[in-house]
């Protein structure tokens, strides 16, 4: 999902004095008792990193700040608080030089922000966030919201998606990305369609990973794609 993701209208409503976004819920019904628990143990465990996370952005008073001025007047639901802050966390860590962001939106803020804190501390240019966005009309809003404060280390770029691919990998990518020594990229988008047939989406299972949760061992997600016919069958 992108920053700009406005389609509950609940969500929509409480974008317009915070920037965090309202979690999505996926409904476990289908599976047995065992899938059910991990998940209601998975879910209060996010809530928990959710809660913690906006705490930790709030006390960081100027990134809130800016935060809120950027998701203000908008109908954005942005990520979650927990993205948020680990963007924010990983950026001050590793200190990158080329931020390269797929989605435009309060992450933005939040990777350029860190950016300026990391050339506070250690001197000389603090970089920059190369922000690319293929919705138009997403783009001057979120071009007319960024704060005065970091437009200096942003670069925002319009840039349509295409279909593209890389060996056997499918899917899209900006027409317009410039050539530039990314050394940390954040992708939100832009939304994910590949060059398949009507045919190849009509017979595809839905993804979920719900059965792939683990809770006290390493989780490793798995793309399920059997034809329901096959399944059926």
């Amino acid at each position: 999902m992108a920053d700009r993701n406005d389609t509950e209208a609940g969500a929509a409503r409480r974008a317009e004095t915070t920037p965090g976004a309202l979690p999505t819920a996926v409904s476990a019904a289908a599976y047995g008792p065992l899938v059910r628990l991990r998940k209601r143990m998975v879910d209060a465990m996010v809530a928990r990193r959710a809660r913690r996370a906006e705490a930790v952005l709030r006390a960081n008073g100027p990134l809130w700040e800016l935060m809120t001025e950027a998701a203000a007047g908008t109908a954005v639901t942005g990520a979650s608080y927990s993205d948020y802050l680990t963007l924010y966390e990983q950026v001050r860590a590793f200190r990158p030089r080329e931020i390269l962001e797929c989605g435009t939106g309060i992450s933005t803020v939040v990777l350029a922000y860190a950016l300026m804190e990391n050339a506070a501390e250690d001197g000389g240019e603090p970089g920059r966030v190369t922000s690319m966005e293929d919705d138009r009309g997403w783009f001057e809003t979120a071009s007319a919201r960024l704060p005065e404060a970091v437009r200096g280390v942003v670069d925002l770029i319009h840039s349509p998606k295409v279909d593209g691919f890389y060996k056997c990998f499918r899917g899209v990518q900006y027409e317009c990305l410039p050539d530039r020594p990314f050394d940390f990229v954040f992708s939100d988008g832009p939304d994910r369609h590949s060059p398949v047939t009507r045919d190849d989406v009509r017979f595809l299972r839905k993804e979920s990973f719900l059965p792939d949760l683990r809770l006290f061992s390493t989780t490793e997600l798995k793309l399920r794609m059997a034809r329901q016919d096959e399944v059926e069958g």
